[in-house]
């Protein structure tokens, strides 16, 4: 459920991108941060590892306008795709008020992406 601090006047919201290893969770995220269509809130945060994929998750703040007096932000994250991080999903997944599935196209990918 969305966070909302009333002294501060905020909503703050979570999404996490979410799919199988390799189907472009980061660079969906890479694509928002450098944009310039929101106005980012936060540094862009990558955990990689040595052959360059997301081992825990990416991270970064849009604001995205306001509902009345107060600011509305979400919190974009990307959960790691590959099996052994199951626990990690789960970390990343929870308290989540959304979810973007990000599927591979790639006809030998299919039951991955299930």
């Amino acid at each position: 459920m969305a966070f909302i601090n009333h002294y501060k006047k905020e909503i703050t919201v979570k999404i996490v991108y979410y799919g199988p290893a390799l189907s472009g969770k980061t660079s969906c995220l890479r694509y928002i941060y450098t944009s310039n269509k929101f106005r980012i809130s936060s540094n862009f945060i990558e955990l990689l590892s040595e052959n360059e994929r997301a081992i825990f998750l990416d991270h970064f703040q849009v604001e995205i306008g306001r509902l009345k007096d107060y600011s509305v932000k979400v919190n974009l994250y990307s959960a790691p795709g590959a099996r052994h991080f199951e626990s990690t999903k789960k970390l990343v997944l929870h308290g989540a008020d959304g979810i973007v599935f990000v599927a591979d196209i790639q006809r030998e990918r299919f039951e991955e992406n299930i």
